[in-house]
Parts: C-alpha cells; structure tokens; sequence
C-alpha cells in the first residue's frame, strides 16, 4: 500500500530538536520542498496548513530564522504588507514570544489607543485579524469574543462587529451571532449596497484618474504602468465598462 502524503511527509521531518528539521528535498535557499497532487510546495508552508491554519495565499514567516525548520509552532502567517525589517524584528523576538502566554502573545497585538481595540498582527485579505492559538490559526476577533465571555462560540455561531472594522478585536463592539444575525445587521446599516468608484475600499484608480484614463491617447500599455492597473482595466475604462462615473468629471 502507498504512503498516504501526511505519511510521506512526516517521513522527512526530524523532530529530535526544538526546530523540527525538514530532510527531503530544499531549493537552493534550504527552503523545504514537497511534491504533493503533482507539484513541489513549500514544506513550511504545508506544515502550517496541515494544522488547519487558513493561508489564503499569504506568506509564512518562521520565529526561529531556520529555514529547513517545519514546526508549526514555529511558523506564523505573516501579512504580505509587513515590511522584511518587521519580519527580522519578529525573527528576533521569537524566544520570547513563545515563553509567554497565549494571552501575553494577544495582547501584545492588540492597540487600544482609540475606541476600537486594533489588531497589529497578521491579517486575511480582508482585514480580519489571524492568531495562533497555540493549536490552530484563529480569526483575531473571535478569540477576544470567547476570552471575554470564558467559553466558546457553539456551532453556527460567529463574532460579529458592531462597529463594522474588521481589525477591531475590542469585546465590547462583538457580539456573538448566526451568519444570519451578521448579514442582518449588515442590511440594517445599508452596507450591503454597491459601492463604486472611489467609495470602494478596493478601488485603486481615483476618478480623477479614471477620467484622465478615458480622455488619454496613450497606449494603453504605457497608461497601465503610470497607473498600476493591468492593461485589461485601462481598455474597460477607456469603453465605459468602468468607472463610467469619471466621464462627467
């Protein structure tokens, strides 16, 4: 009978050190490699998404600075805006984050200047806080819910934001709610209506911009590098596709 991949891959880990030591295959950087469903991955990277960590195509940074190591405990997911000299920074610091509490590693990301409680740590795509429980990668907020109400959320149950900002882990503005309750809540404060031009968070054009776009005889391969768009996107804009707004400008 074949190895299962969990069996192969733990094959190649030795584990008789603090760091957990990948033997297979490495790149040239001593990067772990792992041939799974017909393509080399990242052995770290597995490591961590064996653990039920959600990845959602961020990078993995270690504590340790080992790079053949594949501990889960060792790894974390780091936020692709984090600078490499803040990822040195927590590189240095990983001694001492792994002796504190998994309440001291919280609160260390956690910035209470202002009314919402702001997670500085690593976050989604979407803005949502992500932490290491010491078991498994966790939203950020959740975690503050269940800490401050002393038990789990049940399944079904979700936290919720009452103050609408994805990094705010701050007990008092969660609440604990079905998907349902959370989409309600989203309709009651008419955030689920579309949002154009520059009201969308994710715009990256201003409609000054667009509007220059539509009035450039340029190529539309020299408008897409002074912009930062694809090519597609400026021909949309030039047909009104997008940013049909920007004509009246």
């Amino acid at each position: 009978m074949r190895p299962t991949p969990d069996e192969r891959f733990d094959a190649k880990v030795d584990r008789s050190g603090d760091c957990w030591i990948w033997t297979g295959a490495t790149n040239n950087d001593g990067y772990g490699r792992f041939w799974l469903h017909g393509r080399l991955v990242p052995a770290h990277t597995l490591a961590l998404g064996r653990v039920g960590a959600v990845l959602d195509g961020e990078k993995v940074s270690r504590t340790c600075d080992n790079a053949s190591c594949v501990r889960p405990s060792h790894l974390f997911v780091g936020n692709p805006a984090t600078t490499e000299a803040q990822l040195v920074g927590l590189r240095r610091a990983g001694a001492e984050r792994w002796t504190q509490t998994t309440d001291e590693r919280f609160d260390a990301k956690v910035n209470r200047e202002g009314a919402c409680w702001v997670w500085t740590g690593a976050t989604n795509k979407g803005g949502y806080g992500r932490f290491w429980s010491g078991e498994r990668l966790v939203p950020a907020h959740a975690f503050a819910l269940e800490r401050a109400m002393g038990l789990a959320l049940v399944d079904g149950m979700e936290a919720c934001h009452t103050c609408d900002n994805p990094p705010c882990v701050r007990p008092s503005h969660l609440f604990a709610g079905t998907r349902l309750d959370n989409m309600a809540d989203m309709i009651r404060k008419g955030r689920d209506a579309p949002r154009f031009g520059e009201a969308n968070g994710r715009a990256k054009l201003t409609a000054a911009e667009a509007a220059a776009i539509q009035c450039s005889t340029e190529s539309h391969a020299v408008l897409a590098r002074r912009y930062g768009v694809g090519r597609t996107q400026i021909g949309r804009i030039k047909r009104g596709e997008n940013w049909s707004c920007a004509s009246s400008i």
